[in-house]
């Protein structure tokens, strides 16, 4: 009985040392599971930290390119209004040679008219001088002819002097005209060409003045737009480098967590082992206390049955059996 006691007892002190060291063992990976999620969590927000700093850069870039796009709109805007304003100069341009050349043009058609009626005129004078030469002639030979035609032939004359004379006028004056005309045309050529002349050289001066301030914006804006692109080209290389590095880093992050997952596994399995094994030997120990009753049992009913016995053996000696 008392070694059935005692070993029940270090079977009890054994098993609470072997929890007590499956405690401590369990503790400690949890403990370092612990540590390790916390180095992790802190990765992970420093990580965090540097995306939320490399966000802030690129919406800061990109609102720089933003308004780098909005100023090269605003230039283009500029150019249309330019282009608009050299369009209308250049319509405004064309529309007055086409009016000078219309006005020459009418000019040029006035001239022909007034050297086509000269012309006709002059014909017609002409035939009629000489019509009126050949009268004469005929009337000069009438008059030597007739001298009772002679009245008549001097009436004639005066009557063919005074329509040459008005001939004459006229021609003069048909002459004049078209000297006028001539003149006046080549006038109003002359006041055409110079105004077309003059409003072409404005014309050149001011597309001159648009397209050199035009270029200027231009450069000013590339130039503006090219610094802006290496700045942004930059920052992107630098915050690519930064995502890399937390990729690399989250990665390497990743690889740890899947160890610490893998190392809190095999504690969790180890701990599982150990609670089966604790539950084993609970299991076994008290299938032994349960066998250690039922012996005590036993031995109980054994030395009852002894004692009876005994105690019969001892009746039987001091009351004897009779024959």
């Amino acid at each position: 009985m008392e070694e059935a006691e005692l070993a029940k007892v270090r079977f009890t002190e054994a098993l609470r040392d072997h929890e007590a060291k499956q405690r401590e063992v369990l503790k400690k990976a949890l403990n370092q599971s612990d540590t390790r999620l916390e180095v992790i969590k802190a990765a992970l927000l420093l990580a965090e930290k540097n995306a939320a700093e490399a966000s802030a850069k690129i919406d800061h870039l990109e609102e720089k390119l933003a308004e780098i796009t909005m100023k090269l709109h605003k230039v283009e805007e500029e150019n249309k209004v330019l282009k608009g304003v050299n369009a209308k100069l250049e319509e405004e341009s064309k529309e007055r040679v086409a009016a000078a050349s219309l006005k020459s043009n009418q000019a040029l058609n006035k001239l022909a008219h007034f050297q086509e009626q000269a012309s006709i005129d002059e014909d017609e004078l002409k035939a009629t001088i000489q019509l009126l030469k050949s009268q004469l002639r005929d009337a000069l030979e009438r008059a030597e002819k007739a001298e009772t035609a002679a009245l008549i032939a001097n009436e004639a004359q005066v009557r063919l002097l005074s329509q040459t004379t008005s001939l004459e006028q006229k021609l003069r004056i048909t002459e004049r005209d078209l000297a006028s005309a001539t003149q006046q045309h080549e006038s109003e050529m002359n006041n055409a060409i110079n105004l077309a002349q003059n409003r072409e050289t404005e014309l050149k001066a001011t597309i001159d003045d648009i397209r050199q301030a035009h270029e200027m914006q231009i450069e000013k804006a590339t130039g503006l737009l090219n610094q802006y692109r290496s700045l942004f080209q930059r920052m992107r290389e630098e915050c690519q480098h930064n995502v890399e590095v937390f990729d690399s880093t989250l990665t390497q992050l990743d690889k740890r967590h899947q160890l610490l997952q893998t190392e809190a596994k095999i504690a969790r399995e180890a701990a599982a082992v150990n609670e089966a094994e604790r539950d084993r030997l609970h299991k076994e120990t008290a299938e032994h206390l349960l066998q250690t009753d039922q012996l005590a049992k036993r031995v109980a009913l054994l030395e009852h049955s002894v004692s009876t016995k005994n105690n019969q053996v001892c009746n039987f000696r001091i009351f004897p059996r009779t024959k």
